[in-house]
């Protein structure tokens, strides 16, 4: 092929000329037969390495990531036994050398995918979350699906698959809502200055343990935490399981419970206080 034919970053690059083979049919045969067995050996170790793995007690996206990459440098080990063993008259300790500087401009150009195949590897072995784990990394909330070589897959809660490169998700800020068993949501809401605080604490703490939702270790709270121009502030602190579902139906179920008790105690909410204010909450192991 003509220089000018090559694409500009490769014809900056010295190509080795490989000599031709001379070729004979048995070890062709051979070369091939041992090509197969090598693509079946790779499938057998990438098959038995993941279910070690798993029974090991490892996470689906480790067993998944080092089985791959068990199963092709056992490929890639065959393959090469097997080009050997076809071409025999090829030196290619020889051609690998000449390649260098073809493969490092190779390696260079295909970086982005060699930084999302390490972030994915740091990942799974750190693993500061799991397949099934709920996070928030870069705006996209939802539960991890499966962390692959290249990409982790998230499945959002409206139901929309979204696939982010390892290297983003490695470099980003990861909140990870499920990285603890109980999370603390607290509600703030206000009340008139003349309110009986003894009162209000009373029946809110009464109607807050009343909620299935509502854990009991630790207990529920409320609390005096602001002063504002026509009324105070109260902070209602509730443990609740830590899935986005548990949020959702302890928000749905508190808030009510919160405004009914106040109203049936004809507890006064100055309107200037503005609306019930959900606070960022707090989590715990247990």
């Amino acid at each position: 092929m003509a220089p000018a034919l090559l694409p500009q970053w490769l014809s900056a690059a010295e190509i080795p000329e490989i000599p031709t083979p001379q070729l004979d049919g048995t070890d062709l045969l051979i070369g091939l037969g041992v090509a197969v067995a090598a693509y079946l050996l790779g499938r057998l170790v990438g098959y038995l390495s993941e279910k070690i793995m798993r029974a090991r007690g490892r996470g689906r996206s480790f067993a998944t990531i080092f089985s791959t990459i068990f199963r092709w440098a056992a490929t890639a080990l065959g393959w090469s036994i097997a080009l050997v063993v076809a071409f025999p008259s090829v030196n290619f300790a020889g051609v690998l050398s000449g390649l260098g500087l073809t493969s490092l401009i190779i390696g260079i150009a295909a970086q982005s995918i060699l930084g999302d195949i390490f972030s994915g590897i740091m990942m799974v072995v750190r693993e500061p979350f799991r397949e099934g784990d709920q996070v928030e990394v870069g705006g996209v909330k939802g539960t991890i699906r499966i962390i692959n070589l290249r990409e982790t897959v998230v499945r959002t809660f409206t139901g929309t698959q979204v696939v982010i490169p390892n290297s983003k998700v490695h470099g980003s800020v990861v909140r990870v809502q499920t990285g603890y068993e109980k999370r603390m949501l607290q509600v703030e809401v206000g009340v008139a200055y003349e309110t009986d605080f003894d009162l209000a604490r009373r029946v809110l703490l009464d109607a807050v343990r009343e909620l299935p939702q509502a854990l009991d270790d630790p207990p529920p709270s409320v609390r005096v935490s602001a002063i504002n121009p026509n009324s105070i502030g109260l902070t209602v602190s509730v443990w609740v399981g830590s899935t986005a579902l548990d949020e959702v139906d302890a928000l749905d179920a508190l808030i009510p419970a919160v405004v009914g008790t106040l109203l049936r105690h004809d507890i006064e909410m100055p309107t200037d206080y503005g609306p019930i204010t959900l606070v960022e909450a707090a989590q715990t192991d247990g």
